[in-house]
């Protein structure tokens, strides 16, 4: 309805367009370590970026835990699918800002890294 997959394809083919295959190398002039330190730099963004939703559903379950222990007879699985979806969407209208915030200092953060990355990428 929205036709977000033409979008998808034309970022993709755009990014073909900016960097054609082949023509970033690598080499032997200490990109490697480059490399690694975006790939690590994105690993530690995405756990920053999602720790609080992690932890609130975390606590979600926990809670549905004890729920169970103590009223037997509720039906846990539709109880909770549907705390889930509830909890989740107010966590992220809640969050949001914070979200924003993390995101925005997390990219500031990969920015340098990604400009000395290219500047030594041979084109």
């Amino acid at each position: 309805m929205l036709d977000y997959a033409s979008l998808l394809i034309f970022a993709v083919a755009k990014s073909f367009a900016l960097v054609p295959l082949g023509s970033l190398q690598l080499g032997m002039s200490g990109n490697y370590s480059l490399l690694v330190k975006l790939g690590s730099n994105s690993f530690v963004s995405g756990l920053v970026i999602a720790a609080p939703i992690i932890a609130m559903m975390f606590f979600l379950n926990v809670t549905i835990g004890f729920l169970a222990r103590l009223v037997q007879g509720i039906n846990v699985f539709f109880e909770s699918f549907t705390l889930r979806i509830i909890v989740g969407s107010l966590g992220i209208i809640l969050f949001l800002p914070l979200i924003l915030m993390m995101v925005r200092n997390q990219i500031e953060k990969m920015l340098p890294t990604l400009n000395a990355f290219f500047q030594n990428a041979a084109l």
